[in-house]
């Protein structure tokens, strides 16, 4: 029996580990080979029972020879992934700037190295005085203020970003201007 685990990340240690019994040859006495192969043709070398993973599939073979020439074979396949330790990348393009009855759309751009758009969780939040602005189709009508726009990005490897970034509403100035007409006395 194979006990070593059938996935792994690159740059780990494998460890071949195995359970060898027969019936009547005692396991100090039973004569072992390990095989590790990458892909279909490449052997791996071992040292102590032991390699360093790369991205790839390996089959992994232990074969078991009892001392009356029977032999028993077990063996897995082993999947290597790259650990994706990467942030997804979040800009938010809202303008930084709006006027008193605006409708600012809250326009974002999130990527990721590893995951697609659909294994990508976006949340979109915006506050406004410590109170949550209902956004309609990602939209909301600007009424005087600072709002925070936050963008919160989980990707498929669990990884999380978030970004914010302040719009500020400037009242409108809807007071005419006062016009004094004055004569010099002469």
């Amino acid at each position: 029996t194979i006990t070593t685990p059938t996935t792994a990340n690159t740059g780990d240690t494998i460890e071949v580990l195995y359970t060898a019994l027969d019936n009547i040859t005692s396991s100090e006495n039973l004569e072992i080979t390990i095989s590790v192969k990458k892909g279909v043709t490449t052997n791996v070398t071992l040292t102590d029972n032991k390699f360093v993973a790369q991205e790839g599939t390996y089959t992994i073979k232990v074969s078991a020879k009892d001392e009356h020439g029977n032999t028993g074979t077990a063996s897995i396949v082993l999947t290597v992934t790259t650990l994706d330790t990467e942030k997804p990348v979040i800009e938010i393009q809202t303008p930084e700037t709006a006027k008193v009855g605006d409708e600012v759309e809250v326009k974002y751009n999130v990527t990721d190295n590893a995951s697609n758009a659909n294994e990508l969780e976006v949340l979109v939040s915006v506050v406004k005085d410590g109170a949550t602005v209902n956004l309609t189709n990602n939209k909301f009508v600007a009424e005087t203020g600072t709002y925070t726009i936050t963008v919160s990005a989980k990707d498929a490897a669990g990884n999380i970003n978030s970004v914010s970034k302040e719009v500020v509403v400037a009242s409108s100035d809807t007071t005419k201007p006062n016009v004094t007409i004055t004569t010099a006395d002469t």
